[in-house]
C-alpha cells in the first residue's frame, strides 16, 4: 500500500516492494504475489473467498480492457473474478464453459452496454454476440427458477455508463457503477458480504417539557445528558498514540470526523487513491492513522514527507506503532549512504542533490529491502522526478 498526501493524500496499496520511486504517483509497487493488508483484506484471507462470474459483450479493444482490469482489480482485493480472458480454449467447449461458470458462481457481474443490452434482449445481428445470448439465457433460466437467484445477479456500468443499458428485465436489480469510489466500494461490501455498520442505537431523549404558556418568558426546556462518545466499535476512534501526542498539545482529538472515517474505510478496498484536502483538513492525521493501522497488521509501512520538522510531528503521532517516518531527503541520504542535510535551520530548498538521489534509487531498485506500504505526506511539494 501507499498513500500519497498532497495538500491532497493518495493511498496506494498493491503487491510487493517499492521498484520505482521516481514514478511515484504512477507506478510504486510491482511484485509476484499479494500482500494482505488491513481491514476488510484480512478478514477475507481467512473467509470464504467468492466466486463471480465476469459477463460482457466484446464491444472493442478498449472495453475488453477495461473489464479485464476490473476482474483484475476484484481478485487483487480476495475476490475470485472469472472472465473469458482468463482462458484459452476450455476442453468443454465455450457453451459448457459459460453455463458452468454461471451455475458454479456466488455472483454474476454484467457489464451493461448499450450493444449488451441489444444482444441479451435478441435485438443483434444474426450470427453476432452468441456468447452474451447464450450467457443470458442461462441467466434468465436461473431467475426463472426462483427468486433467491436474483441475489447473484449484479448489474455493473463502468464510466459513462446509463441506467438504460441495463436489460429492461433486470432494471429493478440494485447495480453499482464502479468507476466511482463509492459504487466500487459498494460492489466489494456485497461481494465480500462486508456490509456497512450499522449506527449503535442511542439513548432515547426525553420529548422537551416547556412550561405553562400562562408565562412564556420564563418557560425552559429540560434536555437530555448527551449521549457518551466513547468509542462503540466502529472503528472511528484514532489510535491511542495520537491522542497522547495532541493532548499534549492541549488539543482534544478523540475521534474522527465521518468524512475522515470515510476515507479511512474507502482504502481498504482500493489499490490507488488521491484525496484532497485544504490545509487543516486533518490529511497527516488520517495519514498517521493509516500508517499505524497498516503497521498493526504486519505490514512494514514507510512514512515520508518533504519538510523534517513535520516527519518529527508524526515520529510523535506514531511512537511505538512501528512506522518508519522519515524526511524524504533524510531517507534518500540513508540510503545513498550519504550524510543528512542539517535540518536545523530547514527550507524547503533543502533537498537531495542529483548524485543522491541517483544512488538511493540504485538501492531501491537492487535491494531486496522492501515496504508493503508506502504513505506520502506532502506530495506537492514532492518534485517529479522523486
Amino acid at each position: 500500500m501507499a498513500l500519497c498526501v498532497t495538500a491532497a493524500t493518495s493511498f496506494h496499496r498493491d503487491y510487493g516492494g517499492i521498484t520505482a520511486l521516481h514514478h511515484f504517483i504512477e507506478v510504486i509497487f510491482a511484485g509476484d504475489r499479494p500482500v494482505i493488508s488491513s481491514g476488510c483484506c484480512v478478514r477475507m484471507a481467512i473467509m470464504h473467498a467468492a466466486k463471480v462470474f465476469v459477463s460482457y459483450s466484446h464491444d472493442s479493444r478498449e472495453h475488453e480492457r477495461r473489464v479485464r482490469a476490473l476482474a483484475d482489480r476484484l481478485r487483487a482485493v480476495g475476490v475470485d473474478a472469472r472472465m473469458d480472458k482468463y482462458e484459452s480454449a476450455p476442453a468443454e467447449g465455450w457453451p459448457m464453459w459459460m453455463e458452468r461458470q454461471i451455475s458454479n458462481a456466488d455472483f454474476v457481474l454484467l457489464i451493461c452496454t448499450e450493444t449488451y443490452r441489444r444482444r441479451v434482449e435478441g435485438r443483434e445481428e444474426q450470427y453476432k454476440g452468441r456468447g452474451v445470448l447464450w450467457e443470458a439465457k442461462t441467466i434468465y433460466n436461473l431467475l426463472y427458477q426462483g427468486d433467491r437467484n436474483a441475489l447473484k445477479v449484479v448489474p455493473i456500468l463502468l464510466a459513462g455508463g446509463q441506467p438504460s443499458w441495463i436489460p429492461l428485465s433486470l432494471q429493478g436489480l440494485a447495480h453499482y457503477c464502479v468507476d466511482e469510489l463509492e459504487g466500487y466500494e459498494e460492489l466489494c461490501r456485497r461481494l465480500t458480504n462486508q456490509p456497512r455498520p450499522i449506527p449503535r442505537l442511542g439513548r432515547r431523549k426525553p420529548a422537551p417539557t416547556v412550561a405553562s404558556q400562562s408565562n412564556p418568558v420564563s418557560a425552559a426546556i429540560k434536555r437530555s445528558p448527551e449521549i457518551d462518545d466513547n468509542d462503540n466499535g466502529d472503528g472511528a476512534c484514532f489510535a491511542a498514540s495520537i491522542e497522547r501526542h495532541m493532548a499534549t498539545l492541549d488539543r482534544k482529538v478523540k475521534k474522527l470526523t465521518e468524512e475522515q472515517l470515510r476515507v479511512i474505510n474507502q482504502l481498504r478496498f482500493l489499490t490507488r487513491v488521491r484525496v484532497s484536502g485544504i490545509a487543516g483538513s486533518g490529511k497527516t492525521l488520517v495519514a498517521a492513522e493509516k500508517a499505524i493501522r497498516l503497521a498493526s497488521a504486519g505490514l512494514r509501512t514507510l512514512f515520508l514527507c518533504h519538510n523534517p520538522m513535520l516527519a518529527r510531528h508524526v515520529s510523535a503521532l506514531t511512537q511505538g506503532a512501528g512506522v518508519v517516518v522519515a524526511s524524504f531527503t533524510d531517507w534518500a541520504a540513508a540510503l545513498a549512504g550519504t550524510a543528512s542535510v542539517d535540518t536545523s535551520g530547514w527550507s524547503k530548498y533543502e533537498e537531495p542533490t542529483p548524485e543522491t538521489l541517483a544512488s538511493a534509487f540504485d538501492f531501491v531498485f537492487t535491494s531486496a529491502d522492501r515496504y508493503a506500504a508506502v504513505i506520502v505526506d506532502e506530495g506537492q511539494d514532492f518534485r517529479e522526478e522523486w
